[in-house]
This record gives C-alpha cells, structure tokens and sequence, in this order.
C-alpha cells in the first residue's frame, strides 16, 4: 500500500476510535438521564400523592369549620322569647321588688 492510503487509513481508524469513546460517552450520559428522570418521576408521583392528600384534608376540614360556623350562628341567635311574656315577667319581678321595699 501506498503511504497515502495508510496515512488515510490510520486517520480513519482515529476517528472511529475517537468515535466509539464519544459513542459510549454518550450512552453513559444517557443511562445516567434516564436513571435521573426515573428518579424525578418516582420523586413527582409520590408529590401528586402527598397533594392528593392533602387536599382532602383540607376538604375535609373546611368542611368541619364550615359546620362548626353553622353551630356558632344558630347558638349566637336563640329561639325569639314572645316579648310581651317577657314584659309580663319583668313588670312581675319590679312589682314584688316594690312590694318588698314597702316592707
């Protein structure tokens, strides 16, 4: 062979050797990406859960303050007493209080 051909040929078999290192080079990286995305996923569904979760307690307790609301409106604003019963009952009070001074 001549030596122009083996100069080519030994540029040749360089690159290719420089080509199957950045080859698995790049596998390398690619494996490491994929474990990392594997990872991220795993990481990103156990996040959804924990959100999924944590919405329902927070349904759920908004729910409870809203019932426990609800009991404080109908303990803030008891039954309406007849008002003229009321009346009857205060003038009795004030009438024995007089009676009681006259003693």
């Amino acid at each position: 062979m001549t030596k122009g051909i083996q100069e080519q040929i030994l540029r040749i078999t360089s690159k290719l050797g420089a080509l199957k290192l950045e080859l698995q080079e790049l596998r390398e990286v690619n494996k490491r990406l994929t474990e990392e995305m594997k990872s991220a996923e795993e990481r990103q569904n156990e996040l959804q859960m924990q959100l999924t979760e944590c919405r329902e307690e927070l349904e759920k307790r908004e729910k409870s303050l809203a019932e426990v609301n609800e009991q404080i409106k109908v303990s803030a604003n008891p039954q309406p007493v007849n008002r003229e019963e009321e009346i009857d009952e205060l003038v009795k009070e004030i009438e024995f209080c007089i009676a009681q001074l006259k003693r």
